[in-house]
């Protein structure tokens, strides 16, 4: 439960009032926006500050899939949020020379939590955190959570080579079989060939998708084989872009939001490849 603090402060210091009596310890900032809850079953504080602070790293991950790009207008952060910082750094030539340097650092807008872009059906925003209180999430609909976090942890990482792997990442969990799989070439073209067809909506489209998907699953493998650093925020928005779409596309899409299984996605998707236009055959002379 998220309360807008304003709005709501009385209701929230009687909810607390009507467990105990009297409540020093607790103290509310005057420029408090937003309190979030979570109800934890547990036999011991510790244990329910465990589950709960679980929960909240889930909440901030998905808030950061949502919002759908690493903004510095925004900073989102329950146990991680840092707000403004400053910099200032001093610069001392070999000439005597003295010069600094000063920098602010940090969000510039709060977030509209009560937005309604923010649980939009669309996109499969509503499904998504219809997720986190649904107690039976089948195989696959685990692999979409487990691939909305990584995506919300790429969002979150300052190092471009870092927030790239995880952003793939995000695409393996929803494609291999197996996490113990390595990303070999033939895993590398199925996962490209399927996210082309899950994207695309024509031939040149697939073709398309499926290049540009195998140039970034490159650039993947030089990071983690040959420890390159040098990736283009272009590169990192493509994949980013991509992971996104796709999940997007599987929890909006009719033929897809009801796939229980990986091994169901790919009887799909070979379905779907494989349902085009029978080639004809000219008569003979």
């Amino acid at each position: 439960m998220i309360y807008d603090f304003a709005s709501q402060k009385d209701f929230i210091e009687s909810k607390i009032d009507s467990k105990i009596d009297s409540c020093p310890q607790i103290e509310f900032k005057d420029d408090t926006e937003y309190l979030i809850e979570w109800k934890a079953e547990a036999r011991h504080f510790e244990k329910a500050i465990e589950i709960a602070d679980e929960h909240f790293e889930r909440f901030e991950l998905i808030l950061r899939y949502v919002l759908g790009s690493a903004t510095n207008r925004f900073e989102v952060g329950v146990l991680n949020y840092q707000g403004w910082r400053h910099r200032k750094a001093y610069i001392l030539s070999d000439m005597g020379e003295v010069s600094n340097s000063w920098t602010r650092h940090g969000p510039r807008e709060p977030i509209p939590l009560d937005d309604p872009c923010f649980v939009k059906e669309d996109t499969g925003y509503h499904t998504v955190w219809g997720f986190t209180t649904k107690k039976n999430l089948n195989k696959f609909q685990k692999r979409i959570m487990l691939a909305v976090e990584w995506i919300g942890q790429s969002m979150a990482d300052p190092s471009p080579p870092s927030a790239f792997i995880k952003a793939a990442i995000a695409l393996e969990i929803i494609f291999t079989y197996n996490e113990r799989d390595i990303i070999t070439p033939s895993i590398m073209n199925q996962i490209s060939e399927s996210i082309a067809l899950i994207l695309g909506s024509s031939v040149d489209e697939r073709l398309k998708l499926e290049s540009s998907v195998k140039k970034l699953y490159g650039l993947r493998s030089k990071i983690v084989h040959s420890g390159n650093k040098d990736i283009s925020q272009a590169d990192y928005k493509a994949l980013l872009e991509i992971a996104r779409s796709v999940i997007i596309k599987i929890l909006t899409s009719d033929k897809l939001n009801s796939v229980d299984s990986v091994e169901e996605l790919y009887t799909i998707l070979k379905k779907i490849k494989y349902s085009g236009d029978a080639i004809s055959q000219s008569a003979g002379v």
